[in-house]
């Protein structure tokens, strides 16, 4: 029986992305290092790759004789070295993954350069050809889609800031604008209006939905588990000067008044909570 179209397609991206036995994440680092200076130089030397990679010349010796090995560089001691077609194949794709990725996490999302050059580093060895079509997609979506229009990325920035002055949508014709505007209300998630933890009853279950806070406050939540999507279940309602207490993955996690403020749930039941998501 022939297998269906997305069987195929998801045979073919695995495919696409398994890592040649004996390929480590380290090699390939060198592959796409010497990609790079390949670009730069007519010849690719070991002291090239050594100065570029932050190692001793040994450390890179060692790499290119199993590079070598594995048929992705023709090299010989003491020679110059260059990449064979396999070789150069595998490093155009992770040098492409990382250029994305340093662009989407930098330009997208507002992450600082250095971070985003850091991070791309560990994403591009480890995202799927799937997840990164998606990804791809998406961008392709907001830059040149009519319907989300120029100032989604601004908007974006506006609404979920790296500080305290910006955590909160500025844009006036957001409803959350308006009606942080007008001290009435909460965030909503399409009509429905969004809880914070603060005014909750123990007992009651929820999804969050939306962490309104600065950029420092956001990420000690994000450590604890509080990210969005996740179900919680108050289990100790907080006050003005007590923390709130919520079950987290079956952790008990206490939430300071500030932070019970901040956290949003969608209190609807969870598979009603998902389809609105969707």
């Amino acid at each position: 029986m022939p297998r269906s179209a997305s069987t195929a397609s998801t045979a073919a991206r695995a495919e696409e992305t398994r890592r040649p036995a004996g390929l480590s994440e380290a090699l390939e680092d060198y592959l796409e290092i010497i990609l790079q200076i390949a670009a730069r130089h007519p010849v690719v030397r070991v002291r090239d790759i050594a100065r570029a990679k932050g190692v001793r010349m040994p450390t890179v010796t060692a790499a290119l004789k199993r590079l070598a090995a594995l048929g992705l560089v023709d090299y010989q001691a003491r020679e110059h070295l260059v990449l064979t077609p396999a070789g150069a194949s595998i490093a155009s794709r992770i040098r492409g993954r990382h250029r994305f990725l340093t662009r989407f996490l930098g330009r997208m999302l507002g992450v600082s350069p250095a971070v985003a050059r850091r991070d791309a580093c560990g994403l591009e060895h480890h995202l799927s050809a799937e997840s990164l079509e998606r990804l791809t997609a998406f961008v392709e979506y907001i830059e040149t889609c009519p319907e989300v229009g120029g100032d989604f990325l601004p908007r974006f920035r506006d609404c979920f800031g790296r500080d305290a002055r910006q955590a909160i949508c500025t844009h006036t014709a957001c409803p959350q604008y308006a009606r942080q505007a007008s001290s009435r209300g909460a965030p909503r998630r399409g009509s429905h209006v969004l809880a914070p933890v603060a005014s909750l009853r123990p007992g009651v279950c929820g999804e969050v939905a939306r962490i309104q806070a600065d950029e420092r406050l956001r990420v000690r939540l994000q450590r604890r588990g509080l990210v969005a999507g996740v179900e919680v279940e108050v289990i100790g309602a907080g006050s003005l000067r007590g923390a709130a207490r919520v079950r987290v993955d079956g952790r008990d996690v206490p939430l300071a008044p500030r932070e019970a403020r901040a956290v949003f749930l969608d209190t609807r039941p969870a598979r009603e909570a998902r389809d609105a998501r969707t």
